[in-house]
Formats: structure tokens, sequence, C-alpha cells
């Protein structure tokens, strides 16, 4: 998105909040835009305003926690992951992103049951399954690793790990 359509959407999304401050998408959309251009602190807010109005609403959890990931403040994100979940279990990018949180916290065998959760809620999940691939090669489990990095390039011709799998391919 370009940075005048940035700027014109977060106008919308502001506009809608002063016709009805109790839309939580619009906060959590908003949240979305301050969080791409970085603008953390205004991200946290929203998020936390749509919490504040529907505690019940797990993307606004799940956009949380990240940003306090990126923050470094994994364990909060880890609650916050959770939170989401608990409230929608089915919620394949929840499952991820608390992989991705757990991998980061060295609780590799953790992240590969949220990646294949996610995977077994959303098969053409090309992120999870790169994301598989990664806990698997850590592990030195080159098998699992190449087949999971397959599928994912199999589902996302483009995927970033395409240059993993030709390393562990020929090396």
């Amino acid at each position: 998105m370009l940075q005048g359509q940035v700027q014109q959407a977060m106008e919308t999304y502001q506009m809608a909040l002063v016709i009805n401050p109790n839309l939580v998408d619009a906060h959590t959309n908003l949240g979305n835009l301050y969080k791409a251009t970085g603008d953390i602190e205004a991200a946290k807010h929203c998020y936390l305003e749509a919490i504040r109005i529907k505690a019940e609403f797990p993307i606004a959890w799940n956009n949380l926690a990240g940003v306090f990931k990126e923050e470094g403040q994994i364990s909060t994100a880890i609650a916050y992951y959770r939170e989401a979940l608990k409230l929608c279990p089915e919620f394949a990018d929840a499952h991820s992103n608390l992989g991705n949180a757990l991998k980061e916290q060295g609780m590799i065998q953790d992240a590969i049951q949220c990646y294949q959760t996610a995977i077994k809620l959303r098969p053409d999940f090309a992120i999870a399954h790169g994301n598989l691939g990664s806990c698997y090669y850590d592990l030195g489990d080159y098998t699992s690793a190449i087949k999971s990095f397959n599928y994912a390039i199999q589902l996302e011709p483009n995927f970033p790990g395409k240059k993993i799998l030709t390393c562990l391919l020929f090396s």
C-alpha cells in the first residue's frame, strides 16, 4: 500500500471511530496500519482498545501479541497468543505465531506442535510448513525439513525457504 493510501485508510478508520467508537474491527485495522508505519505504541493502543470493547476478540489478542513479540517481550506475546487461541482454537495464524514465539524461546518441540496444528487447520498454509521445516532443520532432522520446505514451495513457488532447501539438497 502506498503511503498516501495508508494515510487515507488511517483517516477513514479514525472517522469511522468518531461515528462509532465501539467498532473493534476499525480499532484493530487502524492498529495494523500504525504497526505497518512503525508507530508501535499507537498500534498497541488500538489493539488494547479493541480488547477493552470486546475482550473475546481473538484477532486483537493475536495482533497485540505480535507487537510484544517484535519488542522482544516473548513471554507476554506467548500469553496473548494463548489468549487468542483460548477464544478461537481454530485460529491457524495464532497457532503459527505462537509457534514462532516458542521457537524463539528455544521450545522447539512445542513450536512443532503449534505448526502442525496450524497446518491441520489450514493445509495450504505455506508459512507454517516452512516454519515447521525450520524446526526440523534446527533439530537436525533434515529429511523432515526437506519434506516441509518442499511442500511450502509447492504451495508458494517464491517461498523464501527455497534457498534453504537448495542448500540442504546440494551440500
